[in-house]
């Protein structure tokens, strides 16, 4: 049996498939807080941005394009990951780093939609030209 097969059969519940588990471990538990702090700071909110900007600017044609694509997708990512965030922030040895969390996620959380302003009012056209 694989490890994901073991993993499942030990975790799972009876009726639970191994691809409902991992949705539930990689998906869910994080945005439910059942998380510690430091995976979902560094592969969520960090990793998980820097992934999405690259797939994304490999795919693309043009830079304008590229730039609206990242800013809507990662602005997508950044309200799951800053709640996923926030949420998690008490799952840390150390107190302060929860609060420091806590600040990150709500400054982020204020700047996607100024992004997605700058986006719509096609305030970038001059940066991107």
């Amino acid at each position: 049996m694989s490890y994901a097969g073991r993993l499942c059969a030990a975790n799972c519940g009876n009726n639970e498939s191994i691809a409902l588990y991992l949705m539930r471990r990689l998906l869910i538990d994080p945005f439910a807080g059942r998380q510690r702090l430091w995976i979902v700071f560094w592969l969520y909110w960090l990793a998980g941005r820097f992934i999405i900007e690259r797939i994304i600017w490999s795919l693309s044609l043009d830079q304008a394009s590229a730039i609206k694509t990242t800013i809507y997708c990662t602005g997508i990512w950044a309200v799951y990951s800053c709640i996923a965030l926030w949420r998690c922030a008490p799952n840390t040895d150390f107190r302060w780093l929860g609060y420091a969390a806590r600040v990150i996620a709500v400054l982020n959380l204020v700047l996607v939609p100024v992004a997605y302003y700058l986006v719509i009012t096609d305030q970038l056209g001059a940066a991107v030209d």
